[in-house]
Parts: structure tokens; sequence; C-alpha cells
């Protein structure tokens, strides 16, 4: 029995079908992500002890598949944490540009400097946000090697499969944006610090979901120092909605907003101190314009 994890990469399908290079570029951050997070730990394997939440230690498989990953783990709790974690990195990567666009009617697009034999140039170009929706469940799965054919030739990958599998599949497509759903029979697994960090309940005892934007706080900070880690995920979140709402995908964006409210929220209720997060969102949607969407947000 183990949980496995599907998560799949929001957007790619229409970034691959208009800018090939841009996808290739969505596919390489988070891998750059994932190959740091296990190089560091090889180079200072203290880490693994003094901060465990950012490695991936707890990932017994991770294993990429174009656009989407499948993650299997026997440490529910510590899987939690290393995944909240790699979805919060891998989104961070390009979060500055987000923050701070050069263009803010189109936050995806940057300049830079390209240069030549004789001459600079600058070009404009898009990077797009790192972001993924996914399932998560516990039950039974199993690693099995089978064949494919790479370059002429028959090249042994692993395969997964099982019932856990498909049911992180299904839990995937249950809401919008980069959430990360899971069931009743994963939640059972977690111990109730994690639960109360980390899981927020989407329909009555039947449907959760991961809070993984809480990866920014830091237990060890006090309440207030804490809620600056809340505008990472918060500013860029409100540039990329306000600049791309009208389009088919905004509401991903919109969801992004609602996932690092309702997380703070979640997680400040468990330090004892919501009221003080409540008073600091409010001031940051009345900053934004977004005041009146407080009702919504919350619900």
């Amino acid at each position: 029995m183990k949980t496995v994890a599907f998560l799949d990469l929001l957007g790619f399908g229409h970034v691959a079908l208009t800018d090939t290079v841009g996808a290739i570029e969505l596919i390489s951050d988070y891998q750059l992500i994932i190959n740091n997070k296990v190089t560091d730990a090889t180079i200072h394997p203290s880490i693994l002890t003094t901060a465990e939440e950012i490695c991936a230690d707890s990932f017994e498989t991770l294993l990429p598949y174009s656009d989407s990953i499948f993650i299997t783990s026997i440490d529910q709790n510590k899987f939690v944490k290393q995944v909240s974690h790699l979805l919060s990195h891998s989104f961070l990567i390009n979060a500055y540009q987000y923050s701070h666009p050069d263009n803010p009617s189109n936050p995806l697009e940057t300049e830079i400097t390209e240069i030549g034999m004789s001459a600079t140039s600058k070009i404009k170009t898009n990077r797009y946000p790192v972001l993924f929706r996914g399932g998560v469940s516990f039950g039974e799965v199993a690693n099995l090697t089978i064949n494919s054919i790479v370059k002429n030739k028959i090249t042994p990958v692993t395969n997964l499969t099982g019932s856990a599998l498909v049911e992180a599949v299904y839990l995937e497509k249950s809401g919008k944006g980069p959430r990360i759903f899971c069931n009743k029979k994963f939640v059972d697994q977690l111990d109730q610090n994690t639960k109360d960090q980390f899981i927020g309940l989407v329909k009555t005892d039947d449907l959760f979901e991961i809070y993984w934007t809480n990866s920014v706080f830091f237990d060890k900070n006090d309440c207030q120092t804490n809620l600056r880690e809340f505008d990472k995920h918060f500013i860029p979140a409100v540039n990329l909605w306000k600049a791309l709402n009208h389009l088919e995908y905004g509401i991903q964006y919109y969801e992004f907003i609602k996932l690092a409210i309702k997380g703070t929220l979640q997680y400040y209720r468990f330090r004892n101190c919501e009221p003080l997060a409540i008073e600091y969102i409010k001031e940051k949607l009345q900053l934004v314009g977004l005041e009146t969407k407080w009702d919504d947000i919350t619900k």
C-alpha cells in the first residue's frame, strides 16, 4: 500500500501548440527543481534531517511522462511537505517576473538579451508559470519494468499500475486551478499536524486538497513575520489573473488566488493567529482592487 500522486502541468497543451520553445522551458524548469533537490541532498546529506521538507527522499518513484508526473511514496506525512515544496519551488522559479512584470498587460512577456557575433539585441519571449493540478490516493500500486523503443533500440523503463494510480488520475479532474485533490483514504494516513497545516476540505468527508502554498511558512517564525511569505504566491497570482482573466484559462489563476488565501487562513487558524491573517489578507485584497471578492474567495 502506497501513496500515488498524479500531477498534470497546467496549460502545457496550449503552450505546446503555439510555442515549442516555451513548452520545452516549462518542462526544463520543473526538471531543474527536481535535480537540485536530489543533488543538494547528495552533496549536503545533513539537510535530510535539518531541512527534510525541501528534499525529495520520500519520493520512492518519480516518473515524468510528457506534461505529467507520477510519484509514489511510503511516507505520507513527509510526502505532503516535500510535494508542497516541489510545487511551490517550481512556480517560484519564474515568480519574480510575474510580480514585477516588464509588461503588466502580459506578465508572461519578458525581454532577454541575445548576444551575436557582431552585436547584441533584445528580443521578447514568454516565460510560462510552472503550475500543476493533480490527484493523490492511497492503496495498491505496483512498479513494473516494460520495454520502450528509443533510437530504434529496446530500452527498459519503469511503469506503474494499480487501483490507487487510477484513483489519483480521476481525482485530478475534481476542479480548476493549480490544486492537488486527494481522497479520504489518503488523508486517513496523515498525522494531525500534517492535516492541520496542509489539508483542506473540499467536499464533506469525501474530497480534500493539499494547500501546497503553505510550504512558504516556517513554523519557527512568529505569525507576523510569516505573513510576508504570503505575498510570494499571492502577488504573481493576482497579476496573472488580472492580465489573463478574459481568456478561457484565466480561471486557473483566480483559483490560484483562492488557494493561497484559503491555505493561509487554515495555517493561521492552526497557529491561533487567524484574525491577524484575515486583517493582512483583506488589506492586500484592497490594495489590488479585489476587496469585493472576499466572500467568494473564502467560501
